[in-house]
């Protein structure tokens, strides 16, 4: 088998559909296999899949075990000697895998590739090339500064503004949808099990480069992607906020080392506080216009629990990973 491709789902079957129904798609007449892992949502994903794609491999989860278990539960049963790990939130369009295939096979010492995201308004998603999390560029992601400076080493996005259509290495490729060869997927044994959920995606590009291999960004393979639909729903909560940042101090530990994390902690608590002050701010003079309030009362409330997460006062986050160890 040349292609396997793996699609954890999580409360997303309605997206599935429209995922699997693209791969068949694109890629009815290719060499491929296809497996869904469903991380114990029960969502009807099995029912469907039965019915509408009977040669896809189903597998049950029985609780939701997180994405770098399901995937690697499933690249063990598994045969590709690549692998396509793919969200159910994604969409392929025309010639995507045929272009990541041929750029993995073909560039220098390729271990890992990734395609232009597309958001459903058909808008580039920045975040399908990224730079590895610093302190530093964790604590200056502003919005504003990515918009006025979108070409700073600081965020790993110059290859999406650079124009050109050749595959271009970088630090990080979303695992929305990343190709890899099944050899250095084993080298560098899978996917780090540290995460729950966020991060799995930046942890495999450092390794996969520690190997001596390299990641590259192929912008001529499109592929749509919803974003977020496969994760937290909790607007309100921002738990899912929390728990990616989170993943990311735990990415700086791993990989920078323990005093890296602390100052990570510091200087995101403090940017924190200082979006508070603005945001308070801007509160008191627009306090008349009802609908945009609301929507800074949110952005207050998310970046409070983020300074709460900086100060170590976070504690649904320890529960979480609490629960979650225990069903594993």
């Amino acid at each position: 088998m040349q292609l396997s491709i793996i699609i954890v789902n999580w409360m997303s079957v309605d997206y599935l559909n429209n995922c699997l129904k693209s791969v068949f798609r694109y890629l009815n007449n290719k060499q491929v296999e296809v497996i869904v892992i469903d991380n114990g949502s029960y969502d009807g994903s099995a029912n469907l899949v039965v019915k509408k794609y009977p040669s896809v491999r189903f597998i049950q989860n029985k609780t939701n075990v997180g994405f770098s278990h399901a995937n690697n539960k499933a690249f063990k049963v598994s045969t590709g000697k690549l692998i396509l790990f793919l969200n159910p939130d994604t969409e392929l369009t025309h010639n995507s895998v045929n272009l990541l295939v041929q750029a993995l096979e073909t560039l220098p010492r390729g271990g890992a590739v990734g395609p232009t995201l597309l958001n459903t308004d058909m808008s580039i998603q920045t975040s399908c090339v990224q730079a590895f999390p610093t302190p530093l560029n964790q604590a200056l992601d502003f919005d504003l500064l990515r918009k006025r400076y979108p070409k700073w080493r600081l965020w790993g996005m110059r290859e999406l503004y650079s124009g050109g259509s050749r595959p271009a290495a970088v630090d990080v490729v979303s695992g929305a949808c990343l190709l890899v060869k099944r050899d250095v997927f084993e080298a560098v044994n899978l996917f780090s099990t540290d995460y729950f959920m966020y991060t799995e995606d930046v942890d495999l590009c450092y390794k996969i480069q520690k190997a001596g291999y390299r990641v590259y960004y192929v912008p001529e393979a499109k592929v749509i992607h919803h974003g977020g639909k496969s994760s937290g729903r909790s607007e309100i909560s921002f738990f899912h906020e929390l728990v990616m940042r989170d993943s990311v101090g735990k990415f700086i530990k791993n990989r920078q080392g323990s005093i890296a994390e602390k100052i990570y902690k510091v200087t995101l608590g403090l940017s924190a506080l200082f979006r508070l002050i603005i945001i308070a701010a801007i509160m008191l003079i627009k306090r008349k216009n009802d609908t945009y309030n609301i929507k800074l009362s949110q952005l207050y409330i998310k970046w409070q629990k983020i300074l709460k997460w900086a100060a170590g006062r976070a504690p649904e986050v320890k529960r979480f990973y609490v629960k979650q160890g225990e069903e594993i």
